[in-house]
């Protein structure tokens, strides 16, 4: 390290360096002499602060190479520890790492074993879940099918007893003079409409036989596929009824027919009912006729929900809306007009409709050719005692 490097004092050099003028003599070169002597001592007292300053920095350039030098060794120290170590340390993680791996395969290995286990017998599970639903299903659907075709046989068999009832009222009518003779028309009818009934409530009952076979053997093909027992669920109260469950308790409906003449023998009512124009009459009607409906002694029960009108023997506006004895709606009807007749001999009441239609459930159909007859037994006495004029 050069000492002028720390030299702060170049003015006092630059007067030690300063030549003495030529002219000067006498007191003034003595007084130059010792300015100059001056410079120059302070140009020393310079130069020395400079070699203070110059060890100084020697002194401290030592004390930081012998610092350096003594973290050099440690770290030379440390690495020769390290170089010696290193191998050692990492032939032990090797070693720790290798076993660890092998407990790794280990646990994995048996991780999948008992997943395929778990998986194998979930899917058994659901195989044998599946089996069951669709044996239960399958029970469940005979055992409705076998209610329908008892239900089914059940209307035959009323079917038949009605047209049995027919049969024996048409033959009473015949011995009557001629004047009746349209009522025996209209009892033809309804002994026609009946037979083609119990024709239709057959071919219904052969179908659903065919229906219950196809499904025992498709039950019977399921049982034995399976390795597994399954057992027969017996059908809930809640299982749906069938497309037909509502018309096996449905009561006999006449066919359509023409509305018989009145008879010449009827006598003008005691309270004979107001015209159409009165609301209240009109009300008055709909409820004396469904207190007659209500004294039905068949299963599914008719009320008149609208009437619109009274036009000398017929109703107009009518809606007729049976139900079951829960309360179910079976059927319901929609007559324009319609025409109420009583027949003593069988007991039983016929509402002749026109021009309408029928709703069942979701389905809905117009008359068969206009008209619609509704059967309806009760009490043929109280219905020609009831004061209505239009009840012929």
């Amino acid at each position: 390290m050069n000492a002028r490097d720390f030299d702060d004092d170049d003015d006092a050099r630059d007067l030690v360096r300063a030549e003495v003028p030529a002219a000067t003599t006498g007191p003034e070169a003595l007084a130059h002499l010792l300015s100059q002597s001056n410079r120059e001592a302070a140009a020393n007292r310079a130069q020395a602060r400079e070699l203070i300053k110059a060890l100084e920095g020697v002194q401290r350039s030592q004390e930081y190479l012998g610092t350096a030098l003594r973290e050099e060794r440690a770290k030379s120290r440390w690495l020769l520890v390290l170089l010696l170590v290193a191998p050692l340390a990492v032939a032990a993680a090797v070693w720790q790492v290798a076993g660890r791996m092998d407990d790794v395969k280990t646990d994995l290995s048996d991780r999948l074993a008992r997943f395929a286990a778990d998986a194998e017998t979930s899917r058994a599970n659901d195989v044998t879940k599946f089996h069951d639903t669709r044996v239960t299903e399958l029970a469940a659907d005979l055992d409705s099918l076998h209610r329908d075709l008892n239900s089914s046989r059940d209307a035959l068999a009323a079917e038949r007893k009605h047209v049995a009832e027919r049969e024996t009222a048409l033959a009473s009518a015949e011995n009557r003079t001629d004047g009746a003779r349209t009522e025996i028309g209209a009892l033809e009818f309804e002994v026609r409409a009946a037979k083609s009934k119990a024709g239709a409530e057959q071919a219904r009952a052969t179908a659903l036989e065919n229906r219950i076979r196809e499904l025992e053997s498709q039950l019977d093909a399921r049982t034995k596929a399976s390795a597994l027992p399954a057992k027969a669920p017996t059908a809930s109260a809640g299982t749906a009824p069938s497309a037909f469950g509502p018309d096996a308790a449905r009561p006999v409906v006449a066919a359509p027919s023409a509305a018989p003449a009145p008879s010449s023998a009827a006598s003008t009512p005691v309270n004979a009912v107001r015209p159409a124009g009165d609301a209240a009459a009109i009300e008055k009607t709909r409820a004396m006729l469904n207190t007659l409906l209500d004294q039905s002694a068949d299963t599914v029960r008719y009320r008149i929900a609208v009437l619109g009108g009274l036009d000398g023997k017929s109703l107009t506006g009518v809606t007729l809306v049976g139900s079951d004895q829960a309360g179910s709606v079976v059927r319901t009807i929609h007559a324009d007009r319609a025409e109420i007749t009583v027949d003593p001999a069988s007991g039983s009441v016929v509402i002749h409709c026109f021009g309408g239609k029928l709703v069942v459930g979701a389905i809905e159909a117009p008359f068969y050719g206009g008209s619609y007859g509704l059967v309806v037994r009760g009490d043929a006495a109280k219905w020609m005692k009831s004061g209505l004029d239009f009840v012929k």
